[in-house]
């Protein structure tokens, strides 16, 4: 029997600090992310069928990236107390380690990346005052509206946040989260338009920043014009008036010099 490698430490862990604090922080961001997944899903199974949709595929990926996710985390703690299994090869235990490890992350950053960009592609659920994508809720009075962009291929959700921040997760249309929302939408309470998501986007970001909704910038702008056109045609009415009084006074002119001459006449 070959004797163990004297580089073992403790009860048989690697001599290798570095390892150990690793594999503290990879269990920790497997786990509780997975344990909150699951808890999201108990939630979304309590939702009224008819105002809930999941993709069956995509919760598939990430739940089965989930659970893959555990064997290279339990083998990398396997080889860093793996002087029961490699006592005579320390260097080849130290190595698959770093192996799983990387491994491990790799697999993380999959399913972190699936959930942090495409949420929207794995369930959805009205609630009776939000719109939840996965686990973030919208308030249903913060959703300005949808817009069915056909150009895009995508419905969007606009919707604000604070007074002067507009938002947009964008869905695709024939996807079943997609024709989802668009379906319910209107049933919820929330306008479906259909239009170019990218005019509207820019028309609603201005309006925001003004402080006010286009219409109420541009009544002020009317109402000046209105007033220098009433202002126009006091204008002329006056100018008609002076006019009449002066045809008035010369015509009275004539008639006394017409008067004067007759009487000049009969002498």
């Amino acid at each position: 029997m070959l004797l163990a490698d004297s580089r073992w430490v403790g009860i048989g862990e690697l001599d290798k600090k570095n390892i150990l604090l690793i594999l503290i922080v990879q269990l920790a961001v497997v786990i509780i992310p997975t344990i909150y997944t699951l808890f999201i899903l108990f939630k979304f199974k309590k939702i009224e069928d008819k105002r809930k949709k999941v993709s069956k595929s995509w919760i598939s990926i990430i739940l089965s990236l989930q659970g893959v996710t555990l064997i290279p985390t339990i083998a990398g703690w396997l080889m860093y107390f793996g002087k029961s299994m490699l006592a005579d090869n320390y260097d080849l235990a130290l190595t698959l380690a770093w192996v799983f490890i990387g491994l491990c992350f790799a697999l993380i950053i999959t399913w972190f990346t699936l959930l942090f960009f495409l949420p929207q592609r794995v369930w959805v659920f009205f609630t009776e005052d939000k719109l939840y994508i996965f686990d973030k809720g919208i308030k249903k009075q913060k959703i300005i509206n949808i817009v069915n962009d056909m150009s895009k291929g995508n419905i969007y959700i606009n919707y604000t946040e604070g007074k002067t921040s507009l938002k947009k997760i964008a869905i695709p249309a024939l996807s079943s989260t997609g024709t989802f929302i668009f379906a319910n939408a209107p049933i919820e309470g929330i306008e479906v338009v259909e239009g170019s998501q990218a005019d509207f986007f820019k028309a609603k970001s201005i309006e925001l920043k003004m402080g006010g909704s286009l219409d109420e910038v541009q009544e002020p702008i009317q109402a000046d014009s209105n007033t220098i056109v009433e202002e126009n045609s006091n204008t002329i009415v006056e100018d008609n008036n002076l006019e009449q009084v002066d045809n008035g006074a010369t015509d009275l002119k004539d008639n006394e010099k017409s008067i004067f001459k007759d009487d000049e006449f009969e002498d």
